[in-house]
């Protein structure tokens, strides 16, 4: 979480994140038993991004069966003019079938 946190109080970047991953950031701190609060600290340090059906039918279109949450994730970032993503997933680049580059989080 140490990593996150620094990467995300990066002035040279400016976040962005869809209304998916709020739930993916809540599932995972009630997993890894993460206090809410640090939860609330990361999402007041992005801009929310709504999905929509231009979103979903780019993700359709893309989705081989693998993972289509990153699908979806990936057309948001592309869709909104997002020059990067960011991910904890390994897999993320090759199951989204995103054109943008994606700096993995360890």
């Amino acid at each position: 979480m140490e990593q996150i946190s620094e990467v995300f109080h990066d002035p040279k970047y400016e976040f962005f994140i869809s209304a998916l991953t709020v739930h993916i950031l809540y599932y995972f701190a009630e997993v890894e038993g993460i206090d809410r609060s640090f939860v609330h600290k990361l999402l007041d340090l992005a801009f929310h991004l709504p999905i929509n059906e231009s979103m979903i039918s780019l993700a359709q279109e893309r989705y081989t069966g693998k993972d289509f949450e990153d699908c979806l994730q990936a057309a948001c970032a592309e869709l909104t003019g997002c020059n990067e993503i960011l991910s904890l997933d390994k897999d993320f680049y090759n199951n989204s079938g995103t054109t943008l580059k994606v700096l993995l989080i360890k």
